[in-house]
């Protein structure tokens, strides 16, 4: 088992034993409590006696509490149970009272006025009950008006909840007068799972609040992230793109490199062959370059067929080219010799071949510009 496996293992033995030692000491405090008898608190108001009973007098948080309601009296016709404002109203400002996280209790407001048809005095309550289920009062053959009602509190300690509204028909010989009062429930004791005692601000969240993002916010967010990396692309693009090669003409690179050849003076070296060398790569390459003839795939006799047969190479300047081919093939492959003069003579006909045919740029009929000019300038 490896040792992540060990850790995790320890993890979850820990937990089991945590949760079993919560449980165990729950049910030694329920088994050690002594038991607790019924509660009931009974409500005198005119003309009926109202008992309410808590099945259970000691719960456990969040388990139900329930009670039955008893109406009797011999002028109670009929009984109605109304929670809908003294129990909620109640909770409502039970809640706001324990918002301090103060330890849940009970305490008379020795201010509150005393009803004297109910005699029954209002009773400040920290806590909150929910109410779970309500049924209406039933008469039974006995005249006795029966009633259940459940609760549930998350609160811990002795509690007793607010009174509660109830309503009957009272009749008195021929007299019928539809009456209300409040009806005080007995005290519960609501048991901690969590033991005896406990602070409240020792709990604490796993984790804090997150903050739910809007689809809306999502999209904005991935729109400009898209954004940015296309922007930081461009000009990443912009600075790092290689700059465009200018072509040099033809003829400019080969009287470039025909200057080069003179200034190094091959022929006063004695160098003839380096020299025409030299002399006859410029020229085949020229013509290759000016009149797209693939030079360095053919021989001297198949690259003069070559440039004898384009229609754009000047007739004029064949045998020249002829003369110096074969002479620098004779100088090269021969072993002859030249005089100083001839590469002069040689060199000086190459440079005049570059400069009779070299590519000049198309003139433009300043005639027609100024036509065309005219012309829109008409129609606008």
């Amino acid at each position: 088992m490896s040792s992540r496996a060990a850790a995790l293992l320890c993890c979850v033995i820990t937990m089991l034993l945590a949760i079993s030692s919560v449980h165990a000491s729950a049910l030694a405090a329920r088994l050690q409590a002594p038991p607790v008898a019924p509660a009931s608190a009974q409500t005198m108001l005119e003309g009926i006696t109202v008992t309410v009973t808590a099945l259970r007098a000691l719960v456990e948080v969040g388990e139900p509490i329930e009670f039955t309601i008893r109406f009797e009296g011999e002028s109670a016709a009929s009984a109605r149970i109304d929670i809908g404002e003294t129990l909620e109203d109640a909770s409502e400002a039970a809640s706001e009272a324990a918002s301090d996280d103060t330890t849940t209790a009970i305490e008379p407001d020795p201010n509150a006025p005393v009803d004297p048809s109910t005699n029954a005095t209002p009773v400040v309550v920290r806590g909150t009950f929910d109410v779970l289920k309500l049924t209406q009062p039933v008469r039974d053959d006995a005249g006795v008006w029966t009633a259940h009602l459940t609760l549930s509190c998350y609160d811990a300690g002795t509690i007793t909840p607010p009174s509660i509204t109830v309503q009957w028909m009272s009749v008195v010989g021929s007299d019928a007068q539809e009456r209300d009062g409040l009806v005080a429930l007995p005290t519960i004791i609501i048991q901690s799972i969590v033991g005896e005692t406990y602070d409240s601000k020792q709990f604490r969240d796993i984790r804090g609040t997150v903050e739910i993002i809007e689809p809306w916010q999502l999209w904005l967010w991935i729109i400009s992230t898209v954004v940015v990396i296309a922007i930081v692309a461009c000009v990443v693009y912009f600075l790092t793109r290689p700059k465009p090669i200018i072509p040099i003409p033809a003829h400019v690179w080969a009287l470039s490199e025909l200057t080069r050849i003179e200034a190094q003076a091959l022929p006063a070296k004695g160098e003839f062959g380096g020299y025409y060398d030299a002399l006859t790569a410029v020229v085949r390459t020229y013509i290759a370059r000016r009149y797209e003839i693939p030079a360095d795939r053919q021989t001297t006799r198949e690259f003069l067929r070559a440039a004898q047969t384009h229609h754009l190479f000047p007739a004029t300047q064949t045998e020249q080219l002829r003369h110096l081919l074969r002479l620098a093939d004779l100088v090269k492959f021969a072993n002859a010799t030249a005089e100083r003069s001839e590469c002069d003579l040689h060199l000086a006909q190459a440079r005049a071949l570059v400069e009779l045919t070299r590519e000049v740029a198309p003139l433009v009929d300043d005639a027609a510009t100024n036509r065309a000019i005219g012309s829109k300038a008409g129609v606008s």
